[in-house]
């Protein structure tokens, strides 16, 4: 058999799996489909006045709140920052963290995945909506909060939007008990 990198002709124990040769790399050790994948991902509720940011990912119809992988090197409060610029187009100030969610669901493979995602509180300094990266989402707008709590496809970030517009209000009106008086 020729090898695909190098050309030269491969040995019995040369086609044998990394993990049985004893090679450490990505994968070796692990049989494919064993345990779920796991992903540890950051996003933002950032306001400006009454209003959030939403994107739609696949179609108008599933709307979510911006949120992605953070990467190497990269704190949770950076990725969060930097996903809700490029998912949105808007730049914004993280105030503080709000709640970290987790769930799990599968991939089309079948394969299991186990997410974990930081969500923070954030608001607006500058940029558009209309300035999102169609490569990102399909789209992505300001929502007053009432219809972005309608609007948002998973119950999870709903619960996420309802602290963070709770925080929101408080940081608006700091006076005790005044902001949480309105809800019912």
């Amino acid at each position: 058999m020729d090898c695909r990198r190098t050309g030269g002709q491969l040995s019995a124990s040369d086609r044998q799996p990394a993990a049985r040769r004893g090679r450490s790399g990505r994968g070796a050790g692990r049989r494919r489909g064993r345990g779920p994948k796991r992903f540890h991902s950051a996003g933002g509720v950032l306001f400006q006045e009454d209003k959030v940011v939403l994107i739609a990912i696949g179609s108008a119809e599933r709307w979510q709140l911006p949120k992605g992988r953070i990467e190497r090197g990269e704190s949770p409060a950076q990725a969060a920052q930097r996903e809700v610029r490029e998912e949105t187009g808007v730049e914004g100030e993280i105030l503080e963290p709000l709640t970290t969610i987790q769930f799990s669901y599968q991939q089309r493979s079948g394969r299991p995945v186990h997410k974990t995602v930081d969500y923070f509180l954030m608001r607006y300094v500058s940029g558009s909506a209309s300035d999102y990266d169609p490569g990102e989402v399909f789209e992505a707008g300001w929502f007053p909060w009432p219809r972005a709590e309608e609007i948002l496809t998973f119950a999870n970030e709903r619960s996420v939007l309802k602290i963070a517009h709770r925080r929101w209000r408080e940081r608006q009106d700091p006076t005790p008990g005044r902001a949480g008086a309105e809800e019912g």
